[in-house]
């Protein structure tokens, strides 16, 4: 149980298992629980570069990002996650000296904060947080990876995505490039009985969100839930380094934070807002069963792999042509878990589907034909009366 002087208190319980590949028994994942000013902080990072880079990557990152917000400097929360994973990845990127992109260490982060009755989530990279309410899982970040932008351009569907041979192709993380753009998530209320998850894709790759969610819900204590998952990721292979962190809240600060956090990115020179609070129903405790094997299992390479967007660019192309010339997908346009070169400046509008912009067009119509009905049957009982 951890028991922050801010109110937060925890049962939380973490496991980190090398998998079952001979090759990759040095496990280069790290995580890291903490009390902070602000309350709890947890986080769980992936790393890569073979034998002991990838090993000392991810603790280099843990260890920095723990200093960072154990300093009880007053900025915005959502500020001081960004800048810990800044000086994360400076550290990592230390570490690989004048060495060429495809041959630096590297590393994921996911990184949960609690804080009063709020909670905060920054991430790089495809280590994953979710949040399980209500017998509902909740994912709490987007994979910085090429499957994730073959889905957000809708080149592919959930279903493909899962067997993807692309899987292991992330497009952002620590250590990498010069610079690196972390995403951090907006405010989450957060209740008595919510548990949080943060795991690396050794786990997530090979046990579907639903099943994580089952697996945690399903569990009497987080040490339960823990070793149910890595075993159940084992059962499946075990392809890679596999490490899951649970933290069920037991009671919260008495105050609500007061910090305005205002999330935008520039699109085409304006700013646009990509924040909101999210507020979920009352816990429920589940009834079903958590399966014990998936039919649509085989194994596969799941190791981190960089990519250049020279290779990305083409494997877009590939699967959705209509997508040639057209707006550059912004979650490609970022270096990391996959071999990137300098991001731009700023990220591009994604294009609007062609069935949605007729569609507005034909509402827009109707609307105005409404209107001038309305207009037009005032004047004739005006002129009438």
């Amino acid at each position: 149980m951890l028991r922050s002087a801010a109110g937060v208190v925890l049962d939380q319980a973490h496991l980190s298992d090398p998998g079952r590949d001979p090759e990759k028994q040095i496990n280069e994942d790290a995580v890291l629980v903490i009390e902070a000013p602000f309350g709890v902080a947890l986080a769980v990072c992936d790393g890569m570069g073979g034998h002991t880079s990838g090993e000392r990557a991810s603790r280099a990152a843990v260890e920095r990002v723990s200093e960072v917000l154990q300093n009880d400097a007053g900025e915005p929360l959502t500020q001081k996650l960004a800048v810990a994973l800044e000086r994360a990845h400076a550290d990592v990127y230390a570490l690989g000296g004048e060495l060429p992109i495809d041959q630096r260490p590297g590393s994921t982060a996911v990184v949960l904060a609690l804080a009063g009755r709020e909670a905060f989530v920054a991430h790089v990279g495809d280590s994953r947080a979710y949040r399980v309410r209500a017998r509902k899982t909740e994912r709490l970040t987007r994979d910085h990876s090429v499957v994730e932008a073959l889905l957000a351009a809708g080149a592919i569907n959930a279903a493909q995505a899962e067997s993807h041979p692309d899987a292991n192709r992330i497009t952002r993380a620590l250590g990498i490039a010069p610079e690196i753009e972390p995403e951090v998530g907006p405010p989450l209320l957060v209740e008595v009985g919510d548990t949080f998850i943060l795991c690396t894709d050794g786990l997530s790759d090979l046990v579907s969100d639903a099943e994580i969610g089952e697996g945690v819900a399903l569990a009497a204590t987080p040490e339960q839930a823990c070793e149910r998952l890595v075993a159940l990721a084992n059962s499946r292979g075990g392809h890679d380094n596999i490490t899951v962190s649970v933290a069920r809240v037991l009671a919260l600060g008495t105050e609500r934070r007061r910090e305005t956090v205002e999330i935008t990115r520039d699109v085409e020179g304006r700013p646009e807002r990509i924040a909101a609070t999210v507020v979920m129903t009352p816990d429920r405790r589940p009834s079903n069963t958590l399966p014990s094997e998936r039919p649509s299992d085989r194994p596969r390479d799941t190791s981190p792999t960089l990519v250049d967007p020279t290779v990305v660019e083409p494997v877009l192309q590939q699967s959705a042509p209509t997508l040639h010339g057209g707006p550059h997908n912004p979650m490609l346009s970022q270096s990391g878990h996959a071999l990137l070169g300098t991001p731009p400046a700023t990220p591009a509008r994604p294009s609007i589907p062609a069935q949605t912009f007729t569609q507005g067009r034909v509402l827009f119509w109707i609307a105005a034909i409404v209107c001038a009905l309305i207009v037009l049957a005032i004047a004739l009982w005006w002129i009438v009366r």
